[in-house]
């Protein structure tokens, strides 16, 4: 009766615990050439590897499996069955001869001299273990049988090959023979298969990266090839091949994980989410890692007077958007915030948003190749360009690639908000969690933060003709989706490699120059805090962020001559071989589109006369087909003819007017008001005078007249003469403008300031 009571309390434990359990397999990180990154999804004990063995012998598979490597090696089997259980295959989980052998010599000894374990009790011990009692060695048998009794022999052996301890750590043959011999399993000999196969006894007292310990392990093995000779399983000469092979193995060093990489591989560890597969070849190139990160070091050191910190780049391959290399930080040791991601991290991107927008408005029609940009005064919301100065009409080319804030915010305002946020979620750039008005036109000159990984992806929209794909830094690209047409993309391509077109903004022969064809788009938030430039070629995406990661302003370290320099420096490096100036350096055009040469301030066909002619891009058919009649010979000079709302821009520039024509006194003249904007809120800095705190006044007559008259709450403020500006002494308030011909009744629209 107790004898069976016994019975069903041992039979209550072993029947849970007989199932087939593991720990989550480690994932082994590896750079495209194979070279070590780290290892994810690692318990807090730190052990490594579980990793599956494979499914049945294979020597039992049929020729045509369908994976022929997730068989059990016959080498790996022979060797673990010849020390570990030897009658494995006949034995339904207990061997009762072990037993009663262990049981006679554990009694004449009055000791534990053997424990009898077979492979399938020595499973239930790994998955539940415990102390060594003979309790638990009965519980431990009784689960053995019901294991093979469920699963049958061969998944049980292949559970022990998963669990098995190897030293260091390292848990499971498939995982050991890659950490010790750098090979997978099936490429095993004899020798290394008779080693691995005796680690397991005593893996503390059998580390192979110790000398005595490689020794034990060494005359263990020894005592395998022994055994499998005497069994048959290998003639005499593979026999002392093997003997003498383990004289001579040597065993990779062990890995240490690069200091460049512990940022990725946290990456990793985060996208990959518990994934099973063991080994992962990613996309990044430890090599280039490095290399990009002493750039980025070197750089922010001798800039740490000017306010930089940190920095972070993403190079990834152009066509497949393949991640070669993410820089979180300039060192995630001995920096400040060196373990913080400034990839993943949200800061402001600055101009490097405008080629969308020009993209889109390209896409929707509402801009031309030849429409002609004001850049005049402040634009919508106060905006104004970071040089507070204006460069006049522009055609798009010259406006984006002179990154001018006030033609991109009054592109904007055109487009519409709502529809441009729209655009920057489609592109990845942010997850609609604010409503497009709390950023405002801002949105257009990156008044919206975003992540560098973010913006490098957004980019390759661009780069690839408008097909826009999630970064990828682990197995096959994934499938692109077009946002933009194909020739509008490279139209913007094609107007940010232009050297020319970055004039008289940028200079030439700066970071933004190059000996190929390379498209580059900086950006640099309010009062410096943020540095940015993105770069592409043929080959290479390059995105580069410099800043400080408490937020504090820079001095003076702008996207140009900060993050462009970064990025001028990287893609030189990846294209070496092209240093030599002789590819071609600007991209080509949309296929299948002519050129036609236009004038930059009309946009009109250009004549001998237009100052600033341009070679613009155009679709078939779509070319300007009237010459420009702004510039024109007067008396033996050529003169220009604009609408007034230039007039002030062209004294400035020092362009001479065409000369006034007489009109006709009773043809209707209209009058606006171009700056300030209705609605304009000025807030006067109390640390300047009174009498130097001044607001801009500048109207437009068409057809122009001989003065005009401003007019300020309803009085009179100022007379002024062509081309109608004035300077208005800030005075709290709420304050109405107009202006108004001296000596006919036309006048402006009022515009309301608000004043404080």
């Amino acid at each position: 009766m107790a004898s069976g009571a016994g019975l069903l309390v041992l039979l209550g434990l072993a029947w849970p615990r007989a199932t087939l359990r593991s720990p989550d397999p480690s994932v082994l990180l590896q750079d495209r050439d194979g070279a070590y990154l780290g290892e994810v999804n690692v318990p807090p004990d730190g052990r490594l590897g579980f990793w599956p063995a494979g499914t049945g012998r294979c020597a039992e598979m049929p020729e045509d499996a369908p994976d022929p490597g997730a068989c059990l090696p016959d080498k790996v089997v022979a060797a673990t069955l010849a020390i570990e259980d030897r009658k494995f295959d006949r034995h339904p989980g207990v061997d009762p001869g072990a037993v009663a052998r262990a049981l006679r010599q554990n009694v004449a000894n009055a000791d534990r001299i053997s424990g009898a374990s077979t492979i399938p009790m020595q499973v239930a011990r790994l998955q539940d273990p415990g102390s060594r009692t003979y309790a638990r060695k009965a519980v431990e048998a009784l689960t053995a049988l019901l294991l093979v009794d469920r699963y049958g022999r061969e998944a049980v052996l292949a559970q022990y090959l998963r669990l098995a301890p190897y030293g260091n750590n390292v848990h499971g043959v498939r995982y050991a023979a890659r950490r010790y011999f750098g090979k997978p399993l099936a490429d095993l000999t004899w020798a290394e298969a008779s080693l691995l196969a005796a680690l397991p006894q005593a893996p503390g007292q059998m580390n192979p990266y110790d000398l005595h310990g490689r020794r034990r392990a060494i005359g263990r093995a020894l005592r395998i090839l022994d055994q499998l000779l005497e069994d048959g399983t290998i003639d005499g000469d593979t026999h002392e091949s093997a003997r003498q092979e383990l004289g001579r193995l040597r065993f990779g060093a062990r890995p240490s994980r690069p200091e460049a990489a512990l940022l990725p591989v946290l990456a990793l560890d985060a996208m990959l989410d518990g994934a099973d597969a063991p080994e992962l070849r990613t996309t990044l190139d430890l090599e280039l890692q490095e290399h990009v990160e002493r750039v980025l070091l070197h750089q922010v050191l001798d800039w740490e007077a000017r306010g930089a910190g940190q920095a972070a780049a993403v190079v990834v391959d152009r066509e497949t958007m393949e991640v070669r290399a993410a820089v979180g930080s300039i060192g995630y040791h001995g920096t400040k915030a060196g373990s913080m991601d400034f990839t993943q991290v949200r800061r402001y991107p600055g101009s490097t948003l405008k080629p969308f927008l020009y993209a889109h408005a390209l896409d929707r029609g509402t801009i031309r190749p030849d429409s002609v940009l004001d850049d005049l005064t402040h634009g919508p919301q106060g905006i104004r360009n970071a040089d507070d100065d204006f460069l006049g009409p522009m055609l798009p080319r010259q406006a984006l690639a002179n990154s001018r804030n006030v033609p991109a915010v009054e592109l904007a305002e055109e487009v519409g908000l709502v529809e441009l946020y729209e655009v920057w979620r489609t592109l990845g750039l942010h997850d609609g969690r604010v409503d497009a008005e709390h950023y405002g036109l801002g949105l257009a000159i990156g008044g919206m933060p975003v992540r560098l990984v973010d913006l490098v992806a957004a980019y390759g929209a661009l780069a690839n003709d408008g097909d826009l794909r999630p970064l990828t830094w682990y197995g096959a690209p994934a499938p692109a989706r077009r946002v933009f047409s194909a020739d509008h993309a490279r139209l913007v391509s094609l107007w940010l490699s232009d050297p020319v077109a970055r004039t008289p903004t940028f200079p030439r022969a700066g970071h933004s120059e190059y000996p190929f064809a390379v498209a580059v788009k900086t950006g640099t938030s309010p009062d410096f805090r943020d540095s940015w430039a993105v770069a592409w070629s043929e080959q290479y995406i390059v995105g580069i962020w410099v800043g400080h990661p408490d937020w504090r302003p820079m001095q003076g370290l702008s996207g140009y001559s900060g993050a462009g320099k970064l990025v001028h420096d990287v893609m030189l490096h990846l294209h070496a071989d092209e240093a030599d100036g002789l590819s071609n350096v600007a991209f080509a055009g949309p296929a299948g589109w002519t050129t036609a040469t236009v004038c930059a301030h009309t946009g009109l066909l250009a004549t001998d006369h237009c100052d600033a002619p341009r070679i613009e891009h155009f679709p078939p058919g779509g070319a300007p087909v009237h010459a420009c009649e702004a510039h024109r010979m007067v008396d033996g000079r050529v003169v220009t003819d604009l609408p007034s709302r230039y007039a002030a821009w062209m004294r400035q520039a020092g362009i001479t007017p065409a000369p006034q024509l007489a009109g006709n006194p009773s043809a209707p003249v209209s009058v606006a008001v171009l700056s300030p904007r209705d609605g304009t809120r000025v807030v006067r800095d109390p640390e300047v005078p009174a009498d130097r705190s001044t607001l801009r006044l500048a109207a437009a007559v068409d057809p122009p007249g001989e003065q005009v008259v401003w007019l300020v709450d309803g009085e009179p403020f100022a007379v002024v003469d062509y081309p109608y500006t004035a300077r208005w002494p800030v005075q709290p308030g709420d304050h109405t403008f107009e202006a108004r011909l001296a000596y006919r009744p036309e006048k402006s629209a009022p515009v309301k300031v608000e004043a404080r």
